[in-house]
C-alpha cells in the first residue's frame, strides 16, 4: 500500500516536515492540487508531495504550489478601536495604551484568518492582563492551559474508544471517522494498532 505525504519546508531545521499523510497512488501524486485556504497559507507557498511505500521509502516526489486568492488586506487596529474593546476603566497609561496597540497589530499579523478570531481575542486579553500587572498571571494562565489539556485528553480518550468499537464493527470507515472527529487518519490508524 502506498501513501502520499504532504510536507512543508521548515526554515528553522532546513528540512521538509510531514504534516499530512493519506493513502494514495502515483496517479494521485500527479493530480495533487493544494488549496491555500485549506492549508491556511498564502497562495504561492511551495509544498513537497511525496509518494511512499509502507516502509516510508520515497517512490516519487513533486513540488506543488498552493493556489487560491490572496488574503484580503487587514488594516491595522486604530487606537479608538482598542479603547472601545478595553472599555472606560482599563487602568492603562497612555504609553501602555500605545504599547498595547502595537501588540494588537502584531497579534493581527500572527493570527490573520477570520477563523483565528478566538486566538486573537485570547492573545490580546493575555497581553492586556499582563500589561495591567495582574497578580500571578502565569499561574492563572497555566491553570487555564492545564484545564484545556485535561479536556482534550478526555475527549481524545473517548474518541479512541469510539474508534476501537465502531471501525472494527464496520460502523465507520477510518477515513469517515477521522473526518467526523476532526483528527487525521494516521491518528485513527494508531489507535487501531495499525501504525
Amino acid at each position: 500500500m502506498t501513501e502520499i505525504l504532504t510536507q512543508a519546508y521548515n526554515p528553522a531545521t532546513g528540512v521538509y516536515e510531514t504534516f499530512e499523510r493519506e493513502p494514495g497512488t502515483a496517479a494521485d501524486l500527479e493530480m495533487a492540487d493544494l488549496s491555500a485556504d485549506d492549508l491556511g497559507c498564502e497562495p504561492g507557498t511551495l509544498y513537497r508531495v511525496v509518494l511512499v511505500d509502507d516502509e516510508d521509502n520515497e517512490l516519487a516526489e513533486r513540488f506543488v504550489t498552493a493556489t487560491g486568492p490572496a488574503r484580503p488586506y487587514q488594516p491595522p487596529m486604530q487606537r479608538y478601536e482598542l479603547e472601545a474593546w478595553l472599555g472606560d476603566d482599563h487602568e492603562l497609561s497612555l504609553d501602555q495604551l500605545n504599547g498595547l496597540l502595537d501588540i494588537a497589530n502584531d497579534i493581527e499579523r500572527e493570527y490573520p484568518d477570520q477563523e483565528d478570531a478566538d486566538l486573537r481575542e485570547a492573545a490580546l486579553t493575555g497581553a492586556y492582563r499582563a500589561m495591567r500587572g495582574e497578580h500571578n498571571i502565569a499561574c492563572r494562565l497555566g491553570q487555564e492551559l492545564l484545564t484545556a489539556r485535561l479536556s482534550e485528553a478526555r475527549a481524545l480518550a473517548a474518541l479512541r474508544q469510539a474508534a476501537l468499537y465502531r471501525i472494527p464493527n464496520d460502523l465507520d470507515s477510518e477515513k469517515g471517522f477521522a473526518e467526523d472527529a476532526g483528527v487525521d487518519r494516521m491518528t485513527v490508524r494508531k489507535w487501531l494498532g495499525k501504525r
